[in-house]
Formats: structure tokens, C-alpha cells, sequence
């Protein structure tokens, strides 16, 4: 591919370089429009479906979803250490009455 368009590269230099370079005819491919029709109504209709950018809207309800579950995760996470710690001091009032 690289040498591909290094010898594109090198051809145009020397037709810009050469006193007949002018005389080369233009090389524009002409605009097929029914080309461009078809693929647009091929691109509105795959819209209109939800094929087209699906993989797209996958990722986003997957970063919604584990966004949601980290927040579950955190939630619960707090939940087991506010336990954690009335469980430590009711082991303390406990030792602290055993002690009276």
C-alpha cells in the first residue's frame, strides 16, 4: 500500500515536472449519482432499523448498565462496612460491660 501511493506520488511529480503535463487529460472519474442514491437509501433504511449503529447503541446501554452496577456495588460495599462497625462496637459495649 505504501509503495503503492510513493509511486503515485513519484508518477505525478514528473508529469508536474515535464513541459507537456499540461496536455494530460483530466483523470476525474465522472459523478455517478445513482451510485450515491442507492446508498443512501440503503444507509436511511438500515437507520430506520437500529442496524446500522447497533454495535453503537450496545456500548452504550453496556457502560450505562455497568455504570449502575459499580454504583450497586459501591452501595453495598458501604452497607457491609456500616455493619462491619456497629458489629465492632457492639462487640466493645459488650466487653465493656463484661468488664463492670
Amino acid at each position: 500500500n505504501q509503495s503503492v501511493k510513493a509511486e503515485g506520488i513519484a508518477i505525478a511529480r514528473r508529469m508536474a515536472a515535464s513541459v507537456h503535463g499540461r496536455h494530460v487529460p483530466n483523470l476525474r472519474p465522472m459523478l455517478d449519482t445513482q451510485r450515491y442514491a442507492r446508498e443512501i437509501i440503503g444507509i436511511n433504511l438500515a437507520g430506520r432499523s437500529g442496524v446500522l449503529f447497533a454495535n453503537v447503541k450496545a456500548k452504550k446501554q453496556q457502560a450505562v448498565k455497568s455504570k449502575a452496577e459499580e454504583e450497586e456495588e459501591e452501595r453495598l460495599r458501604q452497607e457491609q462496612e456500616q455493619e462491619l462497625e456497629l458489629q465492632q462496637q457492639r462487640d466493645y459495649a459488650d466487653e465493656w460491660e463484661v468488664r463492670r
